[in-house]
């Protein structure tokens, strides 16, 4: 049975021109949709696996997470549970990309992919152009070996990798200094209670300061980031063999219920599902049901 991404998308004014075009391999699923944007378009996008979005022929789209500034994006490389929100900023025919990647598949392609907490996103494809082209040729007629358009995805992804730009050095050296610092104390103490008044303490600032320079530099609120980090860490002890009630506790959750609802709220899937993935042999649905 061939890789299902588990995707989990929620959109609105969005109406599909061709029937979906999808090639399906054991740890790798290419999808190849045509749409058309209406006036205000948006959508919630989130997966248990990692993925890259190809916006083709100079289409973008504006994408956000919860708390994070927007950007306009081309080419975007999408971590697994990372939750994005996106619109169009005017309205027409549109046709993407989408490679859905088994996880233990990115681990054999990418350390760095794997360790990578928050998206890629660049504005234009640049020199992807012409490979996501022939990716979506082959979606519409598949005519190449198998084990050819594998390669061919998995050479998108690499190349994604290399030309996305470095993060700009934050200007004032000293912020990095206590943003590290206070991710090490997160890291030591996920199992305790982790107040924003005892983070501004360790950052060597007042609350209302913390408060402002955190959002500044990382984009969202200290306490959404630390349910971020508690669910990381538990996502890399989940993929060591301990068990729910262990990691909840590990991670600083009150009982496993607590650490469902928060898991669930940050990844977009519950622990178990999360953990269950493709290898279960249970095909989930694609769901894309209208925003209300």
């Amino acid at each position: 049975m061939g890789f299902h991404p588990h995707m989990y998308a929620s959109v609105r004014g969005f109406d599909l021109v061709d029937p979906l075009c999808n090639l399906v391999f054991d740890q790798m699923t290419v999808d190849l949709w045509r749409v058309v944007a209406q006036e205000g378009a948006r959508g919630r996008y989130v997966s248990m696996h990692p993925r890259i979005v190809l916006l083709l022929q100079g289409a973008t789209l504006c994408l956000r997470q919860k708390d994070g500034p927007e950007r306009r994006a081309a080419a975007c490389f999408i971590p697994a549970g990372v939750e994005l929100w996106g619109r169009v900023e005017a309205p027409g025919e549109m046709a993407h990309v989408d490679i859905h990647l088994d996880r233990r598949a990115l681990r054999g392609l990418s350390d760095r992919a794997v360790a990578l907490p928050e998206p890629i996103l660049l504005p234009d494809l640049g020199p992807l152009a012409p490979l996501a082209d022939l990716l979506a040729r082959e979606c519409r007629d598949p005519h190449r070996d198998p084990g050819h358009v594998e390669r061919l995805a998995q050479l998108i992804l690499l190349e994604l990798l290399h030309h996305a730009a470095p993060r700009a050095p934050d200007p004032a050296p000293e912020r990095q200094g206590w943003v590290a610092g206070v991710e090490a104390h997160v890291l030591n103490h996920l199992r305790e209670k982790l107040s924003v008044d005892r983070l501004a303490q360790v950052a060597g600032m007042s609350r209302t300061s913390f408060n402002r320079r955190f959002r500044e530099v990382l984009g969202k609120a200290p306490y959404q980031w630390v349910l971020e980090m508690r669910c990381a860490q538990a996502q890399r002890l989940m993929t060591k063999g301990l068990s729910l009630a262990e990691v909840a506790d590990l991670c600083g959750f009150s009982d496993q219920a607590h650490f469902n609802r928060v898991f669930k709220s940050v990844t977009g899937q519950t622990p178990n599902l999360w953990m269950i993935g493709p290898e279960a042999g249970a095909r989930g649905s694609n769901i894309q049901d209208s925003i209300s």
